[in-house]
C-alpha cells in the first residue's frame, strides 16, 4: 500500500502552510520507503521527480513547480510490500504522455510485469501509455490511480479497499484529493467539503470543468450521505498554521 495526494495549484496556495504536516502523515501512514512528485501545466508540459527524498525536499519541488505556473501537483509515497527500496520503483511512472502514481496491487499486471521486469504499477503505465487506452479503463483494475493523460489530470478508483477522499473550496475554485487526512489535527476538524470517493467513480478534474468537479463530488456525497461540517477551508488552515 501507498499514500497518493493530487491537487490544483489553488489548493496548495491554500494549505501551504500545513503541508510539510500533511505530506509527513502520508508518508508515515503507509509510506516512506521512497517519494515522488509530478506536476502538469495547463499546455500539457509534464515534469515528474521521484527517490528517496525527505519531506523538505519534496515540498520545496513541489513549490518549485507551482511557481513555474503549473497549475496540478501530485505526490506518492510508496510503501515497499513487494521489490527493493529504489528509485526505479518508485512513483510516478511516465509513459510518453501518460504518467501514472498507484496505490494498491494488481496481479495481473504483476504477473505480466515481472516477465518485462517492471512493477505492476510500471507495467500498467506502459500498456496505458502506448496503447493510449480509455482512461475509464483503469477501474477494471485493482487500486486506486491518479495522473496526468496529455493536458488533463485523472482520478480513478477501481477497488473499494483503498482510500481517498475529496476536499475542496468552490469559491477559491481548489480541489484536493488524497489517501487519507490527519485524523485529530487542529486543521482537519473543521472540513468545508469532505467526501469519501466510491468503487468506480471517476473525476476529471480539468480547469476549466471545476464547476462540473464539484457539481458531481457533492451528487456523490449526498447519494451516499457522507457528512460534511460547514467552514471556510481559508480560515481552517489559517488558524492552524
Amino acid at each position: 500500500m501507498c499514500r497518493l495526494l493530487l491537487m490544483n495549484a489553488a489548493a496548495l496556495d491554500m494549505i501551504e502552510p500545513v503541508m510539510e504536516d500533511l505530506l509527513q502523515y502520508l508518508i508515515e501512514a503507509k509510506g516512506g520507503d521512497g517519494n515522488g512528485v509530478a506536476a502538469l501545466w495547463k499546455n500539457g508540459r509534464m515534469e515528474s521527480e521521484k527517490g528517496v527524498r525527505k519531506v523538505r525536499s519534496v515540498l520545496q519541488i513541489l513549490k518549485l513547480f507551482r511557481s513555474e505556473g503549473a497549475s496540478w501537483l501530485l505526490f506518492h509515497t510508496r510503501l515497499a510490500t513487494c521489490g527493493e527500496v529504489s528509485k526505479a520503483l518508485c512513483h510516478p511512472f511516465v509513459e510518453n504522455d501518460f504518467l501514472l502514481a498507484h496505490n494498491g496491487h494488481d496481479a495481473v499486471f504483476a504477473e505480466l510485469g515481472q516477465a518485462l521486469s517492471l512493477s505492476d504499477s510500471a507495467c500498467i503505465a506502459r500498456v496505458w501509455g502506448r496503447l493510449d487506452l480509455p482512461i475509464r479503463e483503469l477501474q477494471r483494475r485493482k487500486g486506486v490511480f491518479m495522473g496526468f493523460a496529455k493536458e488533463d489530470p485523472f482520478i480513478v478508483k477501481g477497488d473499494p479497499h483503498s482510500d481517498l477522499v475529496a476536499l475542496w473550496d468552490s469559491k477559491k475554485r481548489a480541489v484536493l484529493f488524497a489517501s487519507e487526512l490527519p485524523p485529530g489535527m487542529p486543521f482537519m476538524t473543521k472540513v468545508g467539503q469532505v467526501a469519501l470517493v466510491g468503487e468506480g467513480e471517476i473525476f476529471d478534474a480539468m480547469d476549466d470543468g471545476f464547476e462540473d468537479l464539484v457539481k458531481g463530488l457533492e451528487e456523490w456525497k449526498k447519494k451516499h450521505r457522507v457528512a460534511t461540517i460547514s467552514s471556510d477551508l481559508q480560515k481552517m488552515y489559517q488558524m492552524y498554521s
